[in-house]
């Protein structure tokens, strides 16, 4: 059976979506865990060198970091689904 080029095009940026977003979550979370590692002071603040972050910012980084993996999640999985109805002969 011949795949029309729209759905192999949906297909592959679906799964380019779903590789950037997971490389960007994964990112964001190695990025809280650094942050997270950094030395604490009593006032609720991280301190690195000059920069000073506070307590709530390693959370939102892991928020953004489940997110970004959530929506990669998602997209991986419209790439699938979209590739089991090409195989069953139709796209949308």
């Amino acid at each position: 059976m011949r795949r029309s080029l729209g759905c192999t095009l949906l297909q592959s940026l679906l799964w380019g979506l779903a590789a950037l977003g997971a490389a960007g979550g994964l990112a964001v979370a190695w990025l809280a865990c650094m942050r997270a590692q950094l030395p604490y002071s009593e006032t609720g603040s991280y301190l690195d060198g000059d920069v000073v972050l506070h307590e709530q910012a390693v959370a939102g980084y892991a928020l953004v970091a489940l997110g970004l993996l959530g929506a990669s999640c998602g997209a991986a999985w419209l790439a699938h689904r979209l590739r089991r109805k090409r195989a069953a002969g139709r796209c949308f």
